[in-house]
């Protein structure tokens, strides 16, 4: 019914739509009123263009990377034979807990021989030094018996003379009692720091090649040992985190690189946050090439309550930088061999000018000559 009485409609509206022009064929060019087109741009078609301005050009590396843990891979300090992990993985230790033992040879026998020494020769010695020191005591004890006589008998009688002899030879025995006790403790001084220092060498050997934990953490990887099998210093058999410290790893990035460098940062979530680059060892670098794997760059952040581990991060290396200088989008600059040129607006022309252009930091051209402030380019 609705579709009928709609078509109805039509028909009428165009019936009096005709008579009303047949009507004023004579006057039509009088009354007719100017018709207005709007036609529709499409601005992918469209040239647009830009005013060359001054601002900062910046050249940047971006990189990928991931907040981690703080992790530190752990050595023996020295070659050895493998004898147990004293952990296991993902177990949470504190800082001097022992991790990791080796075999370290005689090292045991050698730090029990030297305690011994140690024992036997201050033990030998105080006994020595508190014997001539009772033989010294009853000695001054009879020169001094013999002074009580001496100091009641008659001078120049016989008895008196041979009082004489004895304090002489009481006198003569405590001095060589002096002198004994000062040899003895002569030679005590000298073989004692010799085997003090024998047996702080044992010792530090005894606990030299042992991985000890540097903080509290957790055990996040351990490489597979059975006992007996030997291990090489200086290679990390166990890795332990920081779960309070965070690091972000990435693209690998040179020593020399990061020295030529203004500044490295990264974006996280938005938001920037300054870094710490952190050099990889030579020799993990090479370890890690000489295995087929990829070397990483790490970097120190500190903790904040926005980020956690595991978040995406954009690791920005920059580079160099030029402050209120002259640029022109890159998208409006053209290469003609060596040289670049762009177009530019001159009233209802377009004008082809060549460039001189400095630094590039992917979006913009330093621009050093052909352009000026306020030059309308067109962008390709």
């Amino acid at each position: 019914m609705y579709r009928r009485k709609r078509l109805g409609t039509v028909i009428v509206a165009g019936l009096l739509c005709c008579i009303s022009l047949c009507a004023c064929e004579d006057s039509r060019e009088a009354s007719a009123e100017v018709t207005v087109k709007n036609v529709e741009m499409n601005p992918l078609t469209e040239e647009q263009t830009s005013k060359v301005e001054y601002g900062d050009v910046i050249r940047r590396s971006l990189f990928d990377g991931v907040i981690t843990p703080y992790v530190e891979e752990l050595v023996f300090p020295e070659d050895g034979i493998f004898l147990d992990y004293k952990v296991t993985l993902g177990e949470r230790v504190e800082e001097g807990q022992l991790l990791a033992t080796t075999d370290v040879g005689d090292a045991k026998e050698q730090v029990e021989n030297y305690q011994n020494q140690i024992d036997e020769l201050t033990a030998t010695y105080n006994y020595n030094m508190q014997t001539k020191v009772n033989s010294q005591d009853i000695a001054e004890t009879e020169l001094q018996m013999v002074y009580d006589q001496l100091e009641v008998e008659p001078y120049m009688t016989d008895r008196y003379t041979q009082l004489c002899i004895q304090a002489g030879q009481w006198d003569k025995q405590i001095r060589r009692l002096d002198l004994e006790m000062k040899h003895l403790t002569e030679d005590y001084e000298i073989a004692l720091p010799y085997l003090q220092e024998k047996l702080k060498e044992y010792k530090a050997k005894l606990t030299s090649n042992r991985i000890m934990a540097p903080f509290d953490g957790v055990i996040t990887s351990m490489q597979p040992l059975a006992c007996g099998d030997r291990v090489t210093g200086q290679k990390a058999y166990i890795a332990i985190s920081d779960t309070t410290k965070y690091q972000v790893v990435g693209e690998y990035v040179s020593q020399k690189d990061m020295d030529d460098a203004l500044g490295v940062t990264a974006f996280i979530n938005g938001k920037e946050y300054p870094l710490t680059y952190v050099p990889m060892d030579e020799e993990v670098y090479y370890a890690i090439l000489k295995k087929g794997e990829t070397p990483y760059s790490t970097y120190e952040i500190e903790p904040v309550d926005e980020i956690s581990h595991g978040m995406f991060a954009l690791i920005v290396l920059t580079e160099e930088k030029k402050e209120n200088v002259l640029k022109v989008p890159g998208i409006a600059v053209h290469q003609d061999g060596s040289r670049k040129y762009c177009y530019i607006k001159n009233g209802d022309d377009k004008e082809k000018v060549f460039i001189q252009v400095g630094l590039y930091d992917t979006m913009h051209y330093e621009v050093t000559g052909g352009l000026k402030e306020g030059d309308e380019v067109y962008l390709d």
